[in-house]
């Protein structure tokens, strides 16, 4: 499986644009430096957060 992540999430402090793919099998991380939109990030994939455009997608 692998997801595809296209958001724009616009706020007073950052706006984030990001397309990844991340592979079905092992781990993978998320790094940056503090305020770069990881938990924002998590938040959106996870559904708690709407992003202000864009989309999620899983793929099989």
């Amino acid at each position: 499986m692998s997801l595809q992540v296209d958001i724009c999430h616009i706020n007073t402090h950052f706006s984030l644009k990001l397309k990844c793919q991340f592979p079905a099998t092992g781990i993978s991380g998320i790094f940056g430096h503090s305020g770069t939109g990881k938990t924002t990030l998590l938040r959106c994939i996870a559904g708690l957060e709407p992003a202000a455009s864009g989309s999620i997608n899983f793929h099989d």
